[in-house]
């Protein structure tokens, strides 16, 4: 299986790079193009770590330790401290659609790195994912600096996205890369040329923001597909397709499938 085969069974391959070979046939063109992509991921990511401090790297890189199953992980946030927050917990590494003042993430966030260290981080997920993921991480990540800017109380914005590195990266070990905070989980796990993305989240919030004059949806194409998915029903295959409940609950999130209904009150 290639790493296109794995990362399509996620939902998301589009989020990630793949690099054709030309004159080859298509099963040696495509292991050859993974071999190359884990190469240029692993130079990323060696690239960042080269640009830390002792404690940094202490901050940033854990162990990759295989575990049974990932747990739920609860906290006690919100604006009052009396919500419980779920994440999703796999050894240190952890996700959530929370923000990360809610749910801590490990690693370093983009608000603690210097200007250099932060290009470092960026060429990584640019080499880590395709283009149009990559523009995706981007904008995702503007919507929530428009939450910042406009003054939430919780950590949100650029400054807030986290990075860590589990494992060492490797052409040939397990390691993965997790990058995220408030609407946003990448987690990406490498061996040899494979890759798998998940588990995986993209949202936003606000759907529709401002940015250097220009009209930004960071989730369009998404958005498009289901309100065209929706208008191509009938009455009775809209009834059955819709589920009746607040904009605001959550219906499924990170955790066990027992934690798939958790009242948000943001």
């Amino acid at each position: 299986m290639t790493r296109r085969d794995l990362l399509a069974s996620t939902g998301l391959a589009a989020m990630c790079a793949f690099i054709p070979l030309m004159g080859q046939s298509f099963a040696a063109s495509a292991q050859s193009a993974g071999a190359v992509q884990t190469q240029a991921i692993a130079a990323a990511a060696t690239a960042f770590l080269a640009t830390l401090s002792d404690q940094q790297r202490l901050e940033v890189q854990f162990p990759f330790a295989p575990q049974p199953k990932a747990i739920a992980a609860h906290f006690r946030g919100g604006m009052r401290g009396d919500v419980d927050m779920v994440g999703e917990r796999y050894g240190q590494a952890m996700w959530s659609n929370f923000p990360v003042s809610d749910v801590p993430r490990p690693g370093l966030r983009l608000g603690s790195l210097d200007d250099a260290q932060r290009a470092t981080v960026m060429a990584l997920l640019r080499t880590l994912l395709s283009d149009s993921g990559y523009r995706k991480v981007l904008d995702i990540m503007g919507s929530d600096q428009a939450l910042a800017d406009a003054g939430q109380p919780y950590a949100c914005g650029r400054s807030a996205y986290t990075l860590a590195i589990f494992g060492a990266p490797s052409v040939d070990r397990l390691w993965m890369v997790q990058f995220g905070g408030h609407h946003l989980a990448l987690n990406v796990t490498m061996l040899g040329e494979h890759g798998v993305l998940a588990p995986a989240l993209t949202g936003c919030l606000p759907a529709i923001y401002t940015e250097d004059g220009k009209r930004v949806r960071a989730l369009a194409a998404e958005n498009d597909m289901a309100f065209a998915l929706l208008s191509a029903l009938d009455d009775g295959q809209r009834g059955q397709a819709i589920i009746d409940h607040g904009v605001s609950d959550l219906m499924l999130g990170p955790g066990p499938v027992s934690y798939t209904h958790l009242t948000l009150r943001r």
